[in-house]
């Protein structure tokens, strides 16, 4: 009776459109405006519907679910499916009503109703709630972005006007950080999270003072008036006073005068520049998988086996999934440099997809389902290790997912494997429990199994 919300390969939301959905939207385009039916003609048509599927008519979010919704492209589809095909969409509404109750607009009293309802079935969920907030995070995100495009375009439409004269008191960001003839923000940005260097000539003036170094003030520098290389300002009175240039230091003529980005710029491009430093810096694993895996595993794993999608969230390419092995790039026997110490440590990885990598047909392992065929439904968020004899091992696998039930299903559990033949069956490694895993052959060794083993034997040569 609840609604089943698809994930991606990564775990994460598909907000996206369904098939269905699409066609639907399609259809509904061209159609004339009709009026609503009212709350209670809507709560008569959805408890006659829940009660024909064996529902139960107290159970409001099951209720709600049968509601059909009065207004958009989607209109006279329930609730229960919009959310199912439409969740971007559903998202989206939520997500302005909660800006505006009201909606901005003039809407009927069964319009608003319905809306609410709409709105309260929507957020009885987690996952629509989390869908909500990606949406309201895309929007705070425009806004941002246009905020700082109109910033922009106000500062190229001043062109080559002087800047007004800002209070000497308090010296602004931009006087600060602009020098003269530099235009370019990205350089300013790195200029300023850098580390100041200090210039040779400058640890010579300290301890030497010469008449050519201009005497050093406590006040900041004017940023109408920058100088053409940077002198750093010390209160110290050791130095003699003498002209204002040195020999082989001389001053830029000054030229034209150049417009300074105002501070809400300077800092929207420091806020964009860490981002970009942070995403350059993530690695493109679920997150599941970084808390058990080492860092130098890490890295080839993600290089190997994964790519971002255009909402930067690690996926899985399946593209590439062709084998059950995967193995670290092995250190060259003639090195050219000094070889890095990560490649010495690093683990292989057993990816277990019998679906992908055999196209076999598996059912559902439930009872109740009447052996439904399974589908794949993305990865499996958790990696496990494994102990095996040389050395350890990590493992990921699938999930599948069921039509009929609706429940998921770990391609290494018993009820999958049971059902490969006895080629496939043998390939995988390892022994599975809740929180340990062995490897096979570490498990032949072990005292039960070798007398286990030697009486199979004796019984196989008595007969």
């Amino acid at each position: 009776m609840e609604p089943h919300f698809f994930r991606r390969a990564d775990g994460s939301l598909k907000i996206s459109d369904s098939f269905e959905a699409t066609e639907i939207k399609k259809a509904n385009k061209g159609k004339p405006w009709m009026r609503p039916l009212s709350p209670e003609a809507v709560m008569d048509k959805a408890r006659s519907n829940l009660l024909e599927h064996k529902g139960d008519p107290s159970n409001r979010k099951h209720l709600l679910g049968f509601f059909e919704i009065q207004f958009g492209v989607f209109r006279g589809q329930t609730f229960k499916w919009v959310l199912e095909n439409a969740l971007g969409y559903a998202a989206y509404l939520v997500a302005a009503m909660r800006r505006d109750p009201t909606g901005g607009s003039k809407d009927s009293t069964d319009h608003a109703h319905n809306k609410q309802c709409f709105r309260e079935y929507v957020e009885l969920f987690p996952s629509g709630n989390i869908a909500v907030a990606m949406k309201e995070e895309q929007y705070v995100e425009k806004k941002s972005q246009q905020t700082v495009t109109t910033q922009q375009s106000s500062i190229q439409s001043k062109g080559s006007q002087p800047s007004p004269k800002k209070c000497s008191s308090v010296a602004s960001l931009s006087s600060l950080l602009v020098r003269k003839g530099e235009q370019n923000l990205t350089k300013m940005m790195k200029r300023l999270v850098s580390p100041m260097k200090v210039r040779p000539s400058l640890t010579h003036a300290r301890t030497q003072p010469s008449s050519t170094i201009s005497s050093p003030t406590a006040s900041t520098p004017p940023a109408s008036v920058p100088s053409s290389s940077f002198v750093e300002e010390t209160p110290s009175t050791s130095a003699v006073p003498g002209p204002s240039s040195a020999p082989g230091r001389s001053s830029s003529a000054p030229g034209k005068p150049v417009s300074e980005p105002d501070d809400i710029t300077l800092l929207a491009e420091v806020l964009r520049w860490e981002e970009a430093q942070t995403t350059t810096q993530r690695v493109c694993l679920p997150a599941g998988w970084i808390k058990t895996l080492p860092e130098v595993d890490q890295k080839w794993m993600s290089k190997a086996l994964f790519k971002w999608t255009a909402q930067g969230h690690p996926e899985l390419d399946f593209n590439r999934v062709d084998k059950l092995w995967w193995y670290p790039p092995q250190v060259p026997l003639q090195a050219k440099n000094v070889p890095r110490l990560e490649n010495y440590f690093s683990h292989p990885l057993f990816l277990w997809m019998p679906r992908k990598l055999w196209q076999v047909k598996l059912m559902c392992p439930h009872s109740d389902c009447h052996k439904e065929l399974l589908y794949s439904a993305g990865l499996h968020q958790k990696i496990r290790q494994v102990v095996s004899l040389g050395t350890i091992y990590f493992m990921a696998s699938e999930y599948l997912a069921c039509n009929r039930c609706k429940r998921k299903v770990i391609s290494w559990s018993h009820g999958i494997i049971s059902q490969l033949d006895v080629g496939h069956r043998m390939q995988f490694p390892s022994i599975l429990t809740s929180k340990l895993a062995c490897d096979m052959e570490v498990v032949s060794l072990m005292p039960g199994k070798q007398q286990q083993s030697d009486s199979e034997e004796a019984a196989g040569a008595s007969l």
